[in-house]
């Protein structure tokens, strides 16, 4: 087909910040269907993987100047020498053009308008603008013997996708990413936004940031991996938490030090939150109750079993004990904002 080998966003920061907050953003989209998510692909800028094994391409070209659609044309003919190779994968559900310029197609082919946070496929186009992209698809596969059953392959498939990102200050720059992350988070406890939008933020772009730079292309980041920050998030604790009124000052600072390196760590503890919540489950329907009292009972009954779980069992027994308490305390005391996290976003975990 004559498709260029290398396809990759970018090397300015410009562009591969675009193409991170791009990645972010659509993947936030239809987060509840995906499985996991890879930035820098061995196929394209974008690959978000679906649980029912397909597969979304994208191809991430953004615009650096003060002049929407200079330059834009030509951007979208490059991204089409990928996109027409991406549709050919039997996996492939979209082909998308991701791009923060509002004339994707150049001022000249703007009859239906672009607004930021369009979402469009191709049969969604004017027909001005679908000849447009035909006639570039023809030039592209100038030669190819099937070019007409590539071209009908890719229509199918394409769409284009236009979202903000433009500007030097960063609040500017990224407002649309924070605005995706804030909807995200509202639908799962409205008062978690203002806490932890900034936050999860900075993670998420951080984690996808590092995978962009991951070598091997076939790594990608699951939903997993990306939604166990805002668990740690939601059960951080801090010196002045009451649950601390009980121990000596100088274990405290231990203890917050233990827990943060033993519930923030890189590989993901689904296993502790699911034995837990399952566990006070059952101790809540045979003795009745949800009291307070009852979790202090539940805790203290089975603090044996947790502090070999969560991997406390070399630390000093009161250290290790105290450890152990918080971490069934915190997952037991969030319960219901876990259980709707898991919900929204389709974890099985």
């Amino acid at each position: 087909m004559g498709i260029p080998s290398n396809t990759n966003a970018s090397s300015s920061a410009f562009g591969w910040q675009f193409q991170t907050h791009a990645a972010l953003v659509l993947m936030l989209r239809d987060i509840k269907d995906i499985d996991s998510i890879r930035v820098e692909g061995a196929t394209d800028d974008i690959e978000i993987y679906y649980t029912d094994k397909h597969v979304d391409y994208a191809q991430a070209k953004a615009r650096t100047t003060n002049e929407p659609g200079k330059g834009s044309p030509q951007r979208f003919k490059d991204a089409l020498h990928t996109l027409a190779k991406d549709a050919q994968q039997k996996n492939c559900l979209n082909a998308i053009y991701v791009t923060n310029d509002v004339f994707p197609l150049g001022k000249s082919h703007n009859d239906i308008k672009f607004d930021y946070d369009s979402f469009l496929t191709f049969s969604e186009l004017s027909p001005d603008q679908q000849k447009y992209i035909t006639a570039k698809l023809h030039e592209l596969l100038n030669g190819e013997s099937d070019a007409d059953s590539l071209i009908a392959t890719l229509e199918n498939h394409l769409a284009i996708y236009v979202m903000w990102f433009y500007g030097k200050d960063a609040s500017t720059r990224t407002k649309a990413t924070i605005r995706a992350i804030e909807n995200f988070l509202a639908a799962i406890d409205p008062q978690s936004v203002s806490k932890y939008s900034a936050k999860l933020y900075s993670l998420w772009t951080d984690v996808l940031t590092s995978n962009a730079a991951t070598l091997k292309t076939d790594v990608a980041v699951s939903k997993s991996e990306l939604i166990w920050p805002l668990i740690v998030l939601l059960t951080e604790v801090n010196p002045n938490d009451k649950f601390f009124d009980t121990y000596d000052d100088e274990v405290v600072q231990d203890v917050i030090e233990r827990y943060g390196q033993i519930i923030g760590e890189t590989t993901e503890r689904y296993d502790i939150i699911s034995q837990v919540l399952s566990d006070f489950d059952q101790y809540k329907h045979d003795h009745h109750g949800v009291s307070k009292q009852l979790r202090e009972d539940f805790t203290a009954k089975n603090i044996d079993q947790y502090r070999s779980l969560i991997g406390a069992d070399e630390l000093d027994t009161d250290e290790a004990n105290c450890i152990t308490a918080l971490v069934v305390k915190k997952i037991i005391a969030n319960r219901g904002v876990i259980a709707e996290i898991k919900e929204k976003v389709n974890l099985d975990n």
